[in-house]
């Protein structure tokens, strides 16, 4: 498995969700290639117009916060998924003239645009995508791999790891939620099909999708609804049920004493239908101490679970979130800002320096 690595300088792409919701960032960690990570691979000759090699950054799932999976995910059966390339050498976007192939039948290069490479998989398997220049010497290159969806779910944006994925879901009735589509195979691995579809057949409730894996569910009664899931040609049935009853609060972290005074920290909890969380409630945040509640994190429906709280003294913080008539709190312990010791550089006499130590700018 190739090992992640952050593309600081050129951020991939990010779609908006409408004008008054925050940007959803479709990949947030690129991949480093084979040359990029061990050299020239054996075998192969190597271009010399990237001498650092290349990272690739494949469509990101949007309940991965923070980018916690540290892997390319694979393409499913019957979809497409593409692949931006990025020049280490420069630290941007792949600008120069390139070839991309693959050396396996079941997933071939579909189209090039830039520094993207778009990749449809026809069948199951794996093997390598590579990226030479135009005499044929390797840019470089990256493992790649197609398999059939056997599995579908329902997640919810940025969520983390603590809060647990692969939970089953719930909508609170008459409110909004936002899904995250969650695709399987065989093995329990995450696949990307840019061209999935997600459609209402219930009779009630309205959708709008974002992106290639997140849809918008409003006005859902009691009861839920049901949306069809169109990947590779296979259509899946999914039953959403909505509540307006609660079995649990519960906050994700209980007690905190990392934090200074400050210091902006978000403070999350999820409400509890049986095993299911429920998604798009209407959160009530109250705080107590020296801290100023700031709102909710998402504001529209994404992250409105966790609290914005900003501390303005060393103290003891509470943070309570009320829904459906349940309540959970969060205790926060706030420290004296930690400042860092400022060195002081004696000023430097350049009267005192030799002519010829000085550059043509210095003198």
């Amino acid at each position: 498995m190739a090992r992640p690595v952050l593309v600081q300088e050129l951020m991939p792409s990010t779609i908006k969700l409408r004008t008054t919701l925050p940007l959803m960032l479709l990949a947030a960690c690129a991949e480093l290639g084979d040359r990029a990570q061990n050299g020239c691979p054996p075998g192969e000759a190597c271009s010399p117009l990237t001498p650092d090699g290349l990272a690739f950054s494949g469509r990101s799932v949007s309940d991965d916060l923070f980018g916690l999976d540290d892997e390319l995910y694979g393409t499913a059966v019957g979809g497409v998924q593409s692949i931006d390339l990025h020049d280490l050498a420069t630290g941007r976007d792949l600008a120069l003239p390139y070839v991309a192939t693959t050396n396996t039948a079941g997933v071939s290069v579909a189209a090039t645009d830039g520094n993207r490479v778009r990749l449809a998989a026809g069948a199951a398997g794996s093997g390598r995508l590579r990226i030479s220049a135009s005499d044929g010497l390797l840019m470089d290159r990256i493992d790649i791999r197609a398999a059939q969806v056997t599995e579908i779910g329902l997640s919810w944006p940025w969520i983390s790891d603590a809060i647990g994925r692969r939970r089953p879901v719930k909508v609170w009735a008459g409110g909004r939620a936002y899904l995250v589509l969650a695709l399987y195979d065989a093995l329990g691995r995450r696949l990307v099909d840019e061209s999935a579809t997600i459609r209402l057949t219930g009779q009630v409730g309205d959708l709008d999708t974002y992106g290639w894996d997140t849809f918008e569910l409003t006005s859902v009664p009691v009861g839920g609804t049901t949306v069809a899931i169109d990947v590779g040609g296979v259509s899946f049935a999914q039953a959403i049920d909505a509540v307006d009853t609660l079995d649990a609060v519960e906050v994700v972290d209980a007690t905190r004493s990392d934090i200074q005074s400050g210091d902006s920290v978000s403070v999350c909890f999820v409400a509890r239908s049986g095993e299911a969380h429920v998604h798009g409630a209407p959160w009530q945040f109250v705080s107590v101490g020296p801290a100023e509640l700031t709102g909710a994190d998402g504001g529209d429906g994404i992250m409105d679970n966790c609290a914005s709280v900003r501390t303005t003294a060393p103290g003891a913080v509470t943070v309570t979130a009320t829904i459906g008539g349940l309540s959970a709190s969060s205790q926060l312990t706030v420290v004296p800002r930690n400042r860092r010791a400022v060195r002081v550089i004696a000023p430097v006499d350049l009267e005192a320096v030799p002519a010829h130590v000085l550059g043509d700018r210095g003198r």
